[in-house]
């Protein structure tokens, strides 16, 4: 198998393992593609402050700070990560939304000098999740400093540059490394050389429901707001007008959230599937987004809305048209509030 086959794997045999690793020790992964966003012009920052959530203005070198892009009714467009290396502004989106984010922002621009461009190619990127991540990084690319509280870390390797981000969501350890496609092999032996777990598609897809983590098209629809999935620390109360900032105001003032996203445990997963309603006393209450294959202890992990009211750690929870029964294990909070 070729390398290149070999770490978009789905799986490297132990899915149970690989699946720990992002727990207890560090697993890598190696995304397919990332959205990546150079941003070029002197009103690049006071264009994203009055375009999105969070307060970007005064960023500093190597600051990474996370803020949404929302349209008119408050509703999200994509989550952005926004950070600066060697002066410059970068912005980290979904994958394949890198487009739809430039022409957003695009769309906005009027006499700004700022301008946006799709760099997602010019790089490979590799995810690390784990406790272990730190320890790696710095042995990997030679950093002395105390990273655990870095946003961003300029490296280099060949005489290329490197750059590790620290995303910093639900508070795990977790990391984008983003290298130029020439190191890609050096860079992922390098990590697995030193104990790095290659995780594969699956048992990633379950780490980040294990964690809490939203993505486009599964969480995220263009009928999600960002108090629903936690995201309240991505959003400054007290900066100036940005687009859906009305909306998301009232809702926060009055309490007029409608949903709120929970990770449920489920001790049996017969007939349940993504869009399974979850019931109360044979009320519906909300509904499955995402669900992950059954583990060695017979239980599965889900993530999925239900009204704010049922949004508490240990509520039971039904669901319709099966057996099954599980519990909200937890409602994350997707950063730290600011």
């Amino acid at each position: 198998m070729s390398y290149q086959k070999m770490f978009v794997a789905a799986s490297f045999g132990n899915m149970d393992a690989e699946i720990e690793s992002c727990k207890s020790t560090v697993g890598i992964f190696h995304t397919p593609h990332i959205g990546l966003i150079e941003c070029e012009g002197t009103d690049v920052l006071d264009l994203l402050q009055r375009m999105s959530t969070n307060n970007v203005i005064d960023i500093q070198e190597y600051e990474q700070i996370p803020t949404i892009l929302t349209n008119e009714n408050g509703r999200i467009i994509d989550i952005l990560y926004v950070f600066s290396v060697n002066s410059s502004i970068y912005i980290m989106c979904s994958p394949n939304n890198e487009n739809k984010v430039i022409d957003w922002l695009e769309g906005y621009t009027f006499m700004e000098e700022a301008s946006f461009h799709n760099i997602s190619t010019n790089f490979t990127s590799f995810q690390l999740q784990g406790p272990k991540a730190f320890d790696l990084i710095k042995t990997v690319f030679n950093l002395e400093d105390n990273i655990e509280h870095e946003d961003v870390m300029e490296c280099r390797s060949d005489g290329l540059d490197v750059v590790a981000v620290h995303l910093k969501i639900n508070l795990r350890p977790f990391f984008l490394i983003l290298t130029p496609p020439k190191l890609s092999a050096k860079t992922w032996n390098q990590f697995t050389d030193l104990g790095a777990t290659p995780v594969g598609m699956k048992a990633w897809e379950v780490a980040r429901v294990d964690a809490g983590i939203p993505i486009i098209a599964k969480e995220i629809t263009e009928k999600t707001n960002p108090l629903e999935i936690g995201a309240i620390g991505a959003i400054d109360f007290a900066k100036g007008c940005y687009i859906g900032q009305e909306v998301i105001a009232r809702l926060d003032t009055y309490n007029k959230v409608q949903k709120r996203l929970v990770m449920l445990d489920i001790a049996d997963d017969t007939g349940l599937n993504e869009n399974t309603n979850l019931v109360i006393d044979n009320k519906k209450i909300g509904t499955i987004t995402s669900i992950t294959p059954r583990k060695a202890n017979g239980h599965v992990t889900a993530m999925g809305y239900v009204k704010p009211e049922y949004a508490n750690a240990g509520q039971h929870i039904c669901f319709q048209g099966s057996a099954a029964t599980g519990i909200i294990k937890n409602v994350p909070m997707l950063f730290a509030s600011t």
